[in-house]
């Protein structure tokens, strides 16, 4: 298995136009606050081609408009995700703890993809901080796609580098010493970063529809619970407490937001494997059982409860890439990140259930779950 790429930072919050991550965690010393929203002195396009090169503090952004990638002040090259508010770091090169700190990222004539230091004068390259070691494939440039990944591409054929595989065996940012930058230490204890105040209207009056994710995905073959696809870069994570690490930072962000929820509940327990559907992911720490105040288990919720609910539901959906969110299910609808969209939702336990009550719960009309990646 290759080694995982920097993991996912909590959702950040920001002014439109700027990226900034909130979260003081190991990571956050590894993304600036950026702005990329002004063309004039920081052009905007989708890919830089042979012989072009992104200078500091500059960036690239998909055609969709909905990722970025940073040539930062601080040396790293990092893609962030728009999410509502802001941009959330997705992935990090790590050229900001090479012995040489990055300055910019240029597509050479013999087609490496290479992060150098700054120039010593005008037409010389600086230093190599890091590499991508795809010299001589091809190369013809280097693009952000609509999936928020970076690709070293040829002039026809398959990408020959992809940062949803990083830091595979032959693409990863390796510096001049011929080491891979080490990836910082995961947060054991997740900073809530709420959501923006305001949340549209609409969200609290029913299902609403956000925009489809379909991450690059990868086989996480290790996993005996959940989803056996999960997006390309995520680490695993152990459970602690009876959830995963990003389970953890969604339940403290749900906390503390203006959701009026009461509690967070379904961790894993001890190997327990029983009490959900099977493979739930429950069993491995990443299945979230909220209920906003005044809900009560196994009863319909109605009036400002179910208000409540459906504010987080459609948040959640909304907002499902920065939090890794593979599912959300509330009152009969499911929505899921490999199909968008919410559909109506049965529970494979339901033709069993003998009362009012166990339907309610089954279909998740007493409570909204979340499925973390």
């Amino acid at each position: 298995m290759a080694s995982p790429r920097t993991r996912s930072l909590p959702i950040a919050l920001a002014a439109a136009g700027a990226v900034a991550v909130l979260a003081p965690s190991a990571d956050a010393a590894q993304f600036k606050t950026i702005n990329c929203s002004n063309p004039a002195s920081s052009p905007i396009s989708n890919y830089i081609q042979k012989g072009a090169e992104l200078p500091n503090d500059s960036c690239l952004q998909s055609l969709n408009g909905r990722y970025r990638a940073k040539m930062q002040g601080d040396g790293n090259f990092a893609i962030y995700g728009q999410v509502t508010g802001g941009w959330n770091a997705r992935w990090s090169a790590g050229s900001n703890r090479t012995a040489v700190r990055g300055n910019y990222v240029r597509v050479g004539n013999d087609g490496n993809v290479v992060i150098y230091g700054a120039k010593p004068q005008p037409g010389v390259n600086g230093a190599v901080a890091c590499a991508f070691n795809v010299a001589g494939k091809g190369v013809a440039r280097l693009a952000l796609l609509d999936d928020g990944t970076l690709q070293a591409q040829p002039v026809a054929g398959a990408s020959l580098w992809n940062s949803g595989l990083y830091p595979a065996p032959t693409g990863s940012c390796i510096a001049a010493d011929g080491t891979t930058p080490p990836e910082p230490a995961p947060d054991p204890t997740p900073t809530p970063t709420p959501p923006a105040a305001g949340l549209p209207a609409a969200w609290s009056r029913g299902p609403v529809n956000a925009p489809t994710w379909k991450p690059a995905k990868k086989k996480w073959s290790s996993i005996t619970c959940g989803l056996s696809a999960i997006p390309a870069g995520l680490a695993p994570e152990s459970v602690r407490n009876g959830f995963t690490p990003r389970s953890q930072a969604i339940i403290a962000t749900i906390k503390a937001a203006p959701f009026n929820f009461a509690s967070v509940g379904g961790g894993a327990s001890n190997g327990k494997r029983s009490g959900h559907v099977s493979n739930s992911f429950h069993y491995c720490g990443r299945g979230l059982d909220s209920y906003a105040k005044g809900a009560k288990s196994g009863k319909r919720q109605t009036g400002a409860t179910l208000a409540s609910s459906w504010k987080m539901a459609n948040w959640a959906a909304h907002n499902a890439p920065a939090l890794n969110i593979a599912q959300v299910i509330f009152m009969d609808r499911i929505w899921t990140a490999d199909k968008g969209g919410w559909r109506p939702y049965t529970n494979d336990g339901l033709k069993n259930a003998k009362t009012e009550s166990q339907r309610n719960t089954l279909q998740h009309r007493d409570h909204v779950h979340l499925s973390v990646f």
